[in-house]
């Protein structure tokens, strides 16, 4: 188990990201650990166009989003008083992306904060964890930041300039977008299973190949937009199927 350090109360304080994952994880661990969860994301883009300098190499402005500042009101004054704080998020881009803002909004140094991942929920596995824990990963943080601006630019700015020249009425505006996003999408998900069974040494697929699982969800996704039903589903089993 950890060891206490001077400070504060001389507690451990470890954030995950879902508060049910907080209360098993306090099962698993001794009196010594304060087990809090961030609900998700912190913070994110203001929704003004203030949100990316552009002229300065894409410089994000971050804010705490709604919702969420009495979770980072508490947070910071559970990790002052606390001897040191532990980041449990999950291990991917988007939870090593919530530990980060959670060191820039909670006021913590990114450089000595603990990091630990683990693969399931068992009290092995966490208490092994507590054992071997790293620091942020600032490359994977990069990674997600770089695709929720290019969300924001593209997302935004893009289909703004589009509208403006078709003359899209307000009524139109969200499955326009949808529409311009899907498109967008689509084109790079043909791309990567034409590389994917490239790599596998078959042929590239033809543009009549309508029965592979890929253009199978992909179809079906740009049907949903076209009914205006919800085209996530098959959207994500499109990216599952691109990504493997």
């Amino acid at each position: 188990m950890a060891k206490k350090k001077t400070g504060g109360n001389g507690k451990h304080l470890m954030i995950v990201e879902s508060p049910a994952k907080a209360k098993t994880l306090e099962k698993f661990l001794d009196n010594d650990f304060i087990v809090k969860s961030s609900y998700g994301h912190i913070r994110d883009l203001p929704k003004s166009d203030k949100a990316i300098d552009v002229g300065n190499r894409y410089k994000p402005t971050y804010e705490v989003s709604e919702g969420k500042k009495d979770v980072v009101k508490e947070l910071k004054k559970l990790a002052k008083d606390a001897g040191d704080v532990w980041l449990a998020t999950d291990e991917d881009r988007e939870g090593e992306a919530i530990s980060w803002h959670l060191c820039e909004a909670l006021g913590l140094d990114v450089s000595k904060t603990n990091r630990i991942v683990f693969h399931e929920i068992t009290k092995p596995a966490i208490l092994e964890a507590v054992k071997n824990p790293r620091k942020i990963d600032i490359n994977l943080v990069n990674a997600q930041q770089a695709r929720r601006i290019l969300d924001r630019l593209v997302g935004l700015e893009a289909p703004d300039a589009v509208e403006s020249e078709v003359g899209v009425t307000s009524e139109e505006r969200r499955p326009f977008r949808a529409r311009f996003l899907n498109a967008v999408l689509t084109e790079v998900a043909l791309a990567r299973l034409d590389q994917r069974v490239d790599f596998l040494g078959g042929p590239a697929l033809a543009d009549g190949d309508q029965l592979h699982p890929g253009r199978i969800a992909l179809r079906n996704g740009a049907r949903a937009l076209d009914t205006r039903e919800d085209p996530l589903p098959s959207l994500h089993g499109a990216a599952h199927v691109c990504a493997l």
